[in-house]
Parts: C-alpha cells; structure tokens; sequence
C-alpha cells in the first residue's frame, strides 16, 4: 500500500542537493548533456531545462519514494513548489525589488543570475558556502579512511553555556527580527569554519579544488587536524604514554587524497560523468539560483510581519491560536483536575501556563537553582563513606557537610588561565550549630544585594553548575506543602524539597541551603506558579516573555498561511495569464520514466 501526501506550498525547496557532496543513486543517470539542457518548461521568461528538473526530483522526490509515498502524489505535491521557484525568481528580474548592485566578488561575472542578488557580498558567501560543504564531505571520507586503522571516537562539540540573563541590548527584537533571523548570511562564521583549511584568497572553482589537501607534512593546519583526530583515538583508560598508537601527517594526508578520489569517483557514477570541478560550477550556479528565490520570498515575508495590514493579520491569528489553546487547556483541567499536577510538574521548553485551576492557587511555586558541585575527589570520598557507612548514617552526612565547606565555585563570568581554566572561589561555605551556612565572602554579599529574580538568575549564569538551571524557560516546580506520603507529587531529593518550602515559607525573594549528594545547593523563591501573561502587541518581540516565546513557536505555521495565500494567488496568475509552457516532446520520456502524468491544465 503506497502512501498519499496533499499539495502545500511551502518555503522555497532546493533545486539542487548543496550541502551533500556525497551523492547517493539517483533516479536518473543520464549522461547526456544535450538532453538536460533541452527545455522542459518555460515560466514566464525563464526557462526550465530537463537537467534542472531532473536534478530537482533526484534532490527532493527520492526520499519520499523511498518511504513508501505514491509517486503521482508526491509529483503533483511538490511539482507546484519547483515552479513556485521560477515564478518568484521571474517576477524578481522583472521588477527588481531593490536597486541592482555590484557583487565584491570576481566570481559573479561566471554566474550571469548574480546581478540580482540584493547583497554585495551574496556572491562571497555562496562561495563560501558551497566551499564549507565540500570540505565537510571530504572530511567525513578522511574520517572513514582512518577508521580503517584506529577506532574513532566521535568528535566532542563545546556546548555554548546558555544564559538566563539577556543582555538589555538584545532584548527586544526589531521589528521583523523573527523574519531576519530565518535568513543566513553569516560570513563570518563561514569563515570561522574554513580558518582550518588553508588560506584561499582567490575563492573559484579551481582553488575550491586544490585547496583541500595540505601538501606539507610541517603545515600548521595539518598538525593542528592531526591531534585533533589523534584524541579521537579509542584507547582503554589504562594505557599508558608509551603504548599510544597515533596517525602520521603523511596518513592523514593519504587519507585526504583517498576521500578526495572517491568523492570524485561519487559524482562521476551519479552525475551524468562529471568531473568534480563540473559538479561544483553546477552547485554554485544552482545555489545562486535559490538565493534569488529566497531573496524575494524575504520580501514577502518581511511585509506580511512589518507591514500595517500584515502585522495585523498576524497579530489576529496569533490571538485566535492563543484563544484557541487556552480554551483547549481549561477544558481539560476541568474535565481532569489532576492532570494539572502532572503538568505543571513537568513544565518543558514548549509548555505554556494559560490557566492554573482555582483549587490549585498558590499550591506549586517556581524556585531557582544555583548549585556548587562537589569535584570529583569529593564524589569519590563520599561514595566510600556511603558504602561503608549508609547515604542516612550521620557520620556520612558530617562528612558530606564538611566537605561542603571545601568546595569551590566556578566564575563562569572570569577570564580563563593559561591553561584554559576559570577563576575559582573558595571559603564559600561554614559550619554554625551544626548547619552549613554562609562565610564572608564575595557570593554572600553578592546574595545580599539580591533584590529581584533576575539579580539571582545573573549569579546562576556567573556560578551554577546545574545544567538544568542554564537558560531553561521555568524554573524549578515545587508543591508548597509536604507532599503525600507516596511522594507522589514531589520528585526533587528530600534536601532541596525542604529548602525549598523553607524559602517560601519566609516569602517572594528568601534564599536557603540545601546540602546534597551534587553538592551545595542556594535555592531562590522566585513566585507561585501563575497563568503566564501574553501580550501580544507589546511583547511579541521581548525575549523572554510568555508573548515572545508563543510568537516563536507558531510563526512560521501562523506565517506559512498567509504567505501561502500570496503564493498560491501568483502561481494561479501565471497559469491563468499562460506563462507556463511545456516543452512536450522533451519531457515526454522523463514523464514515462516516472510513470506520472502532468495534470496542467494549460
């Protein structure tokens, strides 16, 4: 049984696979150059080759075959969206939005499409772009060739710390920021990730090409790439300096050329017998292409969000969806009282408070979390003392405070030591009749001078080491009163419960310690858990607001609709006006190939 999609317009799909250089089979193999450059299709003044099609149901039609899906379903989905491209890129030359400009890059003058990308610098980044994409292919062959020799452990990415406190300079969005932030053209950070390769001014094809492999053993790049890949080395824990086995540069740069030939042999075998260099010119070209698309689509975009009638369309859906989900909640909780419980104790990053039950007021209260870990020796030691000992003995529990008085923090917010480290705080904590409370150091007075949640939320960011507390959209749900005795409704150790309660109980603002197994917690009282409020029309672009967050998550569906009405109206303009013509006899094979009909009425 084969499976059915509906038609959907939808944002601009790739007419050609960009950022995957390693090509699987494709659906057509023609080597024919002078077929796929034959005209398939004509809308308005651009013409659609037979290459461009094929490209275009190799790309995005195969993946949805492979799961099953009709093939005349799929066809008559995602047809509309392929010539959706030309359309947008044929109103675009034929009144450009925004006057021409010269492209900073040599390379635009091989790419005639180039002088009506709307940025200077649209060329350098493209180039940039499918540069970046190659080398990332390559470096993935490199990686399979030398796991032929030495198991590799995956690669380790530094995640960025999340923020709880956005700086006030970046606060509030502009307006249209939501639309400005879909669209990428971060060279930098492009450059940031070819400052590994070596250097390339000239930026073509050519030197795209010749420009991956290193080609001196003593190169600072290669040796760089070469300890980073020699960690990656699967080792047992007990194997010594001397029985650590390592790549040479000249391995890596065999492996290098070994990716290199066969990538090359990939596109050969699925791109009609190209050579890389054609494959590359073809990629750019196409992806010059889109960018035109997605250009224009930007105009669109950026009027249906800034523009007074598209701002307020938006602005009442947005309200509707709002309305809609709100009520939806209150029906439930009505028709299931407890389903509040499990809810608000399980608060996540997609999760809106659009009402709390009156029963249910002032019953759970949001807390913060700053938490000091103890290091690893210190685990160690009270892991011993639990075993010998028992978690509940006080003997466990005297040591486990004084280590408390030991521990060091972390100032995230310091600048790091030659050997990469941050600053560490010390003398944090002390003993006074028999709990552990604060000494006179820089965190106390710091805590002192705590006068709302987001001065607490500012020393989170500084030293906490709870990655739950980083950037998370709620705090901590604690039930105010003891929980029942299954402890059911409370799922934090026993420690940070009663801190907890202990800093509601002294009211909005109160901070208490809790001792655990993780090490030293300051639990904050933030506010009992409330309905978020949405402001729509003030908030929906102040991060960190209820408003901000469900603008967010359903713009681009709330967006998609009206953007999908704009286009839908083009593409029926074009048919009813006859600016689509086929090329019958051209694609009349390609067609029988497929097994599908057109279906155009035309």
């Amino acid at each position: 049984m084969t499976k059915k999609i509906t038609r959907l317009f939808c944002i601009v799909l790739a007419l050609a696979l960009v950022c995957t250089f390693v090509a699987g089979c494709s659906m057509f193999q023609t080597n024919a150059d002078r077929y796929r450059e034959k005209t398939a299709f004509k809308v308005g003044e651009q013409t659609v080759t037979v290459g461009a099609l094929e490209d275009f149901i190799n790309t995005n039609m195969s993946n949805y075959l492979n799961q099953g899906y009709d093939i005349q379903s799929v066809w008559d989905a995602l047809m509309p969206q392929f010539i959706m491209n030309y359309v947008l890129v044929d109103m675009l030359k034929e009144d450009l939005p925004w006057p021409k400009v010269t492209q900073t890059h040599s390379a635009a003058s091989d790419y005639p499409d180039s002088e009506f990308l709307k940025n200077e610098n649209d060329m350098e980044f493209i180039m940039k772009t499918v540069k970046n994409s190659l080398y990332q292919s390559l470096d993935s062959l490199v990686e399979t060739e030398l796991n032929n020799k030495y198991e590799l452990n995956a690669a380790e990415e530094e995640e960025e710390r999340k923020e709880n406190v956005i700086p006030e300079d970046e606060l509030n969005l502009p307006l249209g920021g939501l639309t400005l932030n879909d669209y990428d053209d971060d060279i930098e950070g492009l450059d940031e990730d070819l400052a590994k390769y070596r250097a390339d001014d000239e930026l073509t094809v050519d030197s795209i090409l010749n420009g991956y492999k290193f080609e001196d053993e003593n190169d600072p790049l290669l040796l760089d790439a070469l300890a980073k890949v020699n960690d990656r080395i699967a080792r047992n824990e007990d194997t010594s300096d001397d029985e650590k086995v390592a790549f040479t540069a000249k391995e890596y740069m065999t492996a290098q050329k070994a990716a290199f030939n066969s990538l090359t042999r990939s596109v050969e075998q699925n791109y009609y017998g190209w050579s890389l260099a054609q494959f590359i010119d073809y990629q750019i070209k196409s992806t010059v292409f889109n960018r035109l698309a997605q250009e224009y689509t930007m105009v669109y975009y950026e009027g249906i969000e800034t523009e007074g009638e598209g701002q307020q369309l938006i602005l009442s859906k947005l309200v509707e969806k709002y309305e809609n989900l709100k009520a939806a909640q209150e029906e439930d909780f009505r028709l299931h009282p407890t389903k509040f419980e499990t809810f608000v104790t399980s608060l996540s990053d997609t999760s809106f408070i659009y009402t709390v039950p009156a029963q249910y007021e002032n019953e759970y209260a949001f807390v913060k979390n700053l938490l000091i870990s103890f290091s690893d020796e210190q685990k160690a030691v009270l892991e011993h003392y639990g075993n010998v000992y028992g978690k509940n003995s006080e003997t466990y529990l005297a040591k486990r405070d004084e280590l408390a008085t030991q521990i060091k923090a972390t100032d995230f917010k310091s600048e790091k030591d030659e050997d990469g480290e941050y600053a560490k705080l010390e003398n944090i904590f002390t003993i006074s009749e028999g709990e552990v409370t604060f000494a006179d150091s820089v965190l106390k007075t710091a805590l002192e001078a705590v006068s709302k949640p987001q001065d607490f939320a500012a020393l989170i960011d500084r030293y906490n080491e709870d990655p739950g507390a980083q950037g998370a959209t709620y705090d901590y749900v604690v039930k105010v009163k003891e929980p029942d005795a299954a402890g059911t409704q409370d799922s934090w150790v026993a420690e940070f419960s009663a801190a907890s309660r202990a800093a509601i109980a002294e009211g909005q603002g109160s901070y208490k310690i809790a001792v655990t197994d993780y090490g030293v917690h300051i639990v904050y009282f933030t506010d009992y858990v409330k309905a978020e409020t949405f402001d729509f029309a003030n908030d929906r672009y102040t991060q960190g607001t209820a408003a901000y967050r469900f603008f967010k998550t359903y713009y681009d569906a709330v967006k998609a609709t009206v953007y999908n009405d704009i286009m839908q109206s083009h593409y029926d303009s074009y048919f009813d006006q006859n600016k689509i013509s086929v090329e019958n006899k051209n694609i009349k094979n390609l067609l029988k190939q497929l097994g599908v009909e057109l279906k155009w009425q035309l």
